[in-house]
């Protein structure tokens, strides 16, 4: 028995594991259960795709801050369980494992860092990060380029441990292209609305291209943030040009991505963004920030712009090329797909979590 526990908010690791537990249990008849855990309600879409693939799971909430009470309640959940091995997805909940042991909690603990690779440098979050590394048996990354920096920051902890990098994968059959021509004046972002993302860059790069092209953006997706960047919209001029859809489930995310033109993926920092994927997998051209997590799945351009972050200029110049060359947008969207198959794909992904499993 494998437990995997993931934050049960709006997030990565929430999507990943209701993609993952499903493929691993439908393949190869693994008996994972998933604990949810964190100050958000369960999202409904995670529930529900669980639900649909007969894994079973469990929801532990937490307050913020310091919550003894919650500790308690998870340890209780992961003990009565019995599981054999504990996959903790991220830092943030892997820093308890010290405190869930002493309260009777057994197996081996998986670590599965989703980044980005700058949460590790933060003073609060290295700890969090060095304590779970330390508790981990073994470590996986979800990028190359994550698992470089992880051997940087903590070579005394990985030296004597495996550490797996494993790109995250998406349902091909699932996210693909549309039949029918998209729109041509929407652009498209997903992702919570948080300070890690740069929805502001991207909200000023719509001031810009709106001088010149009717084009609205849609983001998808909730968070602190949110007033803040309304407020932003209105100051550039652009309210009217921008919809807050807050989050959308899966049959919805799906339309999304193949109506709109291109998908404006403005952060400044990533693990290995799912969106970004799904977009790609659906054959939508894509201007990203040239960060790290983007930058591996991105490499060579013949898949998407990449744009320095935080420069709203250089970013509406690459949006306003995709949206006038058509071709070359059409192009782009059929490398974006063609590679997703070919290296990020839920089926590989999957296999290779399966391995890392059965060596424990």
């Amino acid at each position: 028995m494998t437990i995997h526990c993931a934050y049960s908010g709006v997030g990565g690791t929430g999507s990943f594991v209701s993609a993952l537990c499903p493929q691993l249990r439908h393949h190869y008849g693994a008996a994972e259960r998933v604990v949810f855990y964190g100050v958000e309600p369960l999202h409904a879409d995670y529930a529900l795709c669980l639900k649909k693939a007969g894994v079973p799971f469990s929801e532990v909430s937490k307050r913020r801050g310091v919550d003894l009470r919650s500790y308690w309640a998870l340890a209780r959940t992961l003990t009565k369980i019995k599981a054999e091995v504990v996959v903790m997805h991220g830092g943030g909940t892997a820093w308890l494992w010290p405190l869930l042991r002493l309260m009777g909690v057994r197996g081996r603990l998986v670590l599965v860092e989703h980044g980005p690779e700058s949460s590790l440098l933060r003073p609060g979050s290295f700890v969090r990060h060095t304590i779970g590394i330390l508790c981990a048996q073994t470590v996986i990354a979800v990028s190359e380029r994550l698992a470089e920096r992880l051997r940087a920051t903590f070579p005394a902890f990985l030296r004597s441990k495996p550490l797996w990098s494993i790109p995250n994968g998406v349902d091909t059959a699932f996210f693909a292209p549309p039949a029918r021509s998209r729109s041509l004046d929407t652009l498209l972002m997903v992702g919570t609305l948080s300070a890690t993302k740069d929805h502001q860059t991207l909200i000023r790069a719509l001031a810009i291209l709106a001088k010149e092209r009717s084009v609205r953006l849609v983001f998808a997706g909730d968070g602190l943030l949110r007033s803040q960047l309304e407020q932003l919209a209105g100051e550039c001029g652009v309210r009217e040009r921008v919809t807050f859809l807050g989050n959308v489930d899966r049959d919805h995310l799906l339309r999304l991505y193949r109506e709109a033109a291109v998908f404006t993926f403005s952060t400044w920092g990533e693990g290995s963004p799912l969106s970004l994927l799904e977009a790609m997998s659906c054959g939508l051209p894509v201007v990203a920030s040239d960060v790290p997590g983007v930058r591996e799945i991105l490499a060579g351009g013949e898949c998407g712009i990449m744009v320095p972050p935080g420069q709203p200029a250089v970013m509406a110049q690459a949006i306003g090329r995709i949206l006038a060359e058509t071709e070359f947008a059409s192009c782009m969207g059929a490398c974006a797909r063609r590679r997703v198959e070919t290296n990020y794909s839920v089926e590989g992904m999957t296999a290779r979590y399966q391995a890392v499993l059965n060596a424990l």
